[in-house]
């Protein structure tokens, strides 16, 4: 107001203030050139977003991670691209969840996760942050163990229905076996 750069209108009972911005390509003209300098547009980076004792730039990594698919080089991938991929825009409120995964168990781990729940067909945070907290339970530390693990698992289970099926099975051949003989 003071550069007469918005007009200002209060507002009275039942009506709301009124502000109006004037273009500032007339403002700027009038100015002498000596005048224009301090005007001058100062370009930012966009803040990092803080965590713990360091600090991550989510801009800039997904600026390194597109810079990477244009040049061909998917190996380097980012867990915050990742998961962006696979499950949509990460929410504010968990991004500080995330991180700490990452941060614990390294961005090959959490990537790893990200590719088992999607698999499994998880689509959420927590399915994802269950297979998190199942592999630091279990010691899980590199990709190697976290497939060792997947497979004992998977293993196990197949093991459990089968002699279940065999012990049931045993049951039914043998009260046949007694009704053929009776």
């Amino acid at each position: 107001m003071e550069n007469e750069l918005i007009r200002f209108e209060p507002g009275v009972k039942g009506k709301a203030a009124s502000y109006q911005m004037k273009s500032l390509v007339a403002y700027f003209e009038n100015l002498s050139p000596a005048s224009r300098g301090q005007f001058e547009v100062q370009h930012e980076e966009p803040n990092p977003v803080p965590f713990g004792n360091e600090t991550r730039d989510i801009h800039k990594e997904k600026e390194i991670d597109k810079k990477n698919r244009e040049e061909g080089r998917g190996k380097e991938q980012n867990a915050y691209t990742v998961y962006e991929q696979n499950f949509g825009i990460i929410k504010p409120i968990v991004r500080e969840s995330f991180l700490a995964w990452c941060d614990d168990l390294g961005d090959a781990i959490v990537i790893e996760a990200i590719k088992l729940a999607a698999q499994k067909g998880g689509r959420t945070y927590s399915y994802l942050e269950a297979i998190l907290k199942e592999w630091a339970q279990a010691g899980v530390t590199t990709l190697e163990q976290a497939t060792n693990y997947q497979l004992q698992k998977k293993g196990s289970r197949s093991t459990q229905f089968f002699v279940t099926n065999k012990s049931k099975n045993r049951a039914v051949l043998d009260e046949i076996r007694r009704g053929m003989q009776s």
